[in-house]
């Protein structure tokens, strides 16, 4: 007769109870074929484990008995004592911080806590040292860039000796450098669990929260760094950008203004409080902000871009464009600043021409599309599309922005600064198509393609930004769309583009190259076999 779950696990219980391990082990993992997460079976067969010595195939059986009911007790206490056999301290610490807030706080947690501290201890001798060659070698591979021979070193240090918070440091700075933030982040909060009382690993997670996004997270390392280090001048600047970020720009201002009261010589704290008085629309003293952080660092890029749009925005447009072009000459790669001066030599231009205009309405209505959206037509080198396929890529449902589902796409928006013939010859091409459509010369600011499988697209949107609104550049700037590929047209959404504000459907064909306003949301849908390949390109007329 065939035993019910139940009654299995009687039996299993009963002949573990009598000692007979091999009869209670066929009974648990006969429960478990039938069903693999049941709790109890789990449980017992990890206990089991523990008592033949196999800790290490306990703890993932421990981890199912827990995740499919963390309301026992026993499971969270035979999970922590496993994790504190494998000396997994820090995996130990999280567990009974997670067991308190379940409402576990008896005596028996309490007994694991207090071995926990005693195997921390033993730990810490044994292991929190490691030789001072290894350490200088790994923060020389960090300060001269090699980072991955810095990675592995720390990985290696961060596993002989757990608990040294120096090695977790460096090895959160080297996943930042290289552009794994979720990886620092963690790197990071390792660090700070080991040293809860070093201001600097909290405030190096509130910069790694912020890189982000996390502002609130990132408020809260800050603030726990001050609170520590109250005369933490980086931290209170750091914090002010966090509550700029957050709109909280009173707030803001009083940690910048505190971050320079600390230090007076602090350039980024007068250029970051000039930001937030620019934000606040206080012209003049943004203006002092971004002088006082260039005479103490007159290689500021930023701060002289900042202080050209503050100038502009006083009226003074000949000082604006001396100050844009000095960022540009210790900073070619700024991309705003080259964007900003290029219009306001533009328009500068204008104003000379026509004297009793105002050169931004003259621009108004000497430039813009014919029609919108502007159709238009080029053939399709197969060597370009390719090359695409040959480019770095990123996947679409992990890019920013408003793309989702299956595909690729650029992992930037610099496409055009591809070092290929073809791709060169495409922006030469692409641009005399923008300049005749709008009349004007262009500035390009993003160019990028996206390979969209089934199931690729993007959700309504618009390509303006917080710059362009700020300063008035609406009008002038539109996006391009270039459809290499247009895939399987014969499935149920064959990837039209829609457009609103009117709302127009568009079925694209291979070639086709469409020119709208940047103002003018948009999104598709593709379901297709075959890939839709397309390019992109923002741009500004001027």
């Amino acid at each position: 007769m065939e035993l019910t779950i139940e009654q299995a696990l009687q039996q299993g219980v009963a002949a573990h109870n009598q000692g007979d391990l091999q009869e209670a082990e066929r009974l648990y993992r006969a429960i478990l074929e039938s069903q693999p997460t049941h709790s109890d079976a789990n449980h017992n067969l990890g206990v089991l484990a523990v008592s033949v010595n196999q800790v290490e195939a306990a703890l993932p059986l421990f981890k199912i008995a827990l995740d499919a009911n963390p309301k026992i007790e026993q499971f969270w206490l035979s999970y922590i004592d496993a994790l504190i056999k494998e000396n997994q301290i820090k995996n130990a610490k999280r567990a009974i911080k997670k067991a308190n807030k379940k409402g576990f706080s008896g005596d028996k947690l309490n007994a694991l806590s207090e071995k926990l501290y005693s195997e921390a201890q033993t730990v810490n001798v044994s292991s929190a040292n490691p030789p001072q060659q290894q350490l200088d070698g790994l923060l020389e591979h960090y300060q001269n860039g090699r980072f991955d021979e810095a990675e592995k070193l720390a990985i290696s240090i961060t596993q002989s000796f757990p608990t040294h918070n120096f090695s977790w440091k460096i090895l959160a700075a080297v996943f930042k450098k290289t552009g794994r933030n979720s990886e620092a982040v963690n790197a990071n909060q390792t660090a700070v669990e080991l040293s809860p009382q070093d201001a600097e690993s909290h405030s190096n997670l509130g910069i790694m929260l912020q890189d982000l996004g996390e502002l609130e997270k990132a408020e809260a390392s800050y603030r726990q760094a001050i609170g520590l280090k109250p005369d933490y001048a980086e931290a209170h600047s750091n914090l002010g950008v966090t509550l700029q970020g957050l709109g909280r720009l009173d707030e803001a201002e009083a940690s910048l203004t505190q971050a320079i009261a600390l230090k007076s010589d602090f350039a980024q704290a007068h250029y970051n409080l000039g930001i937030t008085l620019q934000e606040q629309g206080r012209l003049e003293e943004a203006e002092a902000s971004y002088r006082a952080a260039i005479a103490l660092k007159s290689n500021y890029a930023e701060a002289h871009s900042n202080l050209g749009i503050v100038l502009y925005a006083s009226g003074d447009t000949e000082c604006a464009i001396e100050s844009l072009e000095k960022a540009s000459e210790i900073d070619f790669g700024i991309q705003h600043n080259e964007l900003f001066l290029n219009v306001l030599r533009s328009r500068r231009s204008r104003s000379k021409t026509f004297t009793n205009i105002d050169p931004v309405r003259k621009h108004d209505v000497e430039v813009g599309l014919s029609s919108n959206p502007l159709i238009q037509h080029k053939l399709v080198e197969a060597e370009l599309i390719s090359t695409l396929y040959e480019i770095d890529s990123s996947s679409l449902d992990k890019a920013p922005g408003p793309r989702y589902g299956n595909g690729r796409c650029s992992p930037d928006y610099s496409l055009f600064n591809e070092d290929r013939f073809i791709i060169k010859k495409l922006e030469v091409d692409l641009i005399s198509i923008m300049k005749l459509a709008v009349k004007s010369e262009i500035y390009v600011y993003d160019s990028f393609f996206n390979i969209f499988g089934n199931g690729g697209g993007i959700v309504p949107h618009e390509h303006l930004n917080k710059f362009d609104k700020d300063h008035n550049l609406e009008i002038q700037k539109y996006s391009l769309v270039y459809y290499l590929a247009v895939g399987d047209q014969n499935c149920d959404e064959p990837g039209i583009l829609k457009l609103y504000d009117p709302e127009e459907e568009i079925l694209p064909s291979e070639g086709t190259i469409l020119i709208f306003p940047a103002s003018r949301r948009h999104s598709a849908v593709y379901k297709g076999k075959t890939d839709r390949v397309m390019i992109g390109v923002n741009f500004y007329s001027l």
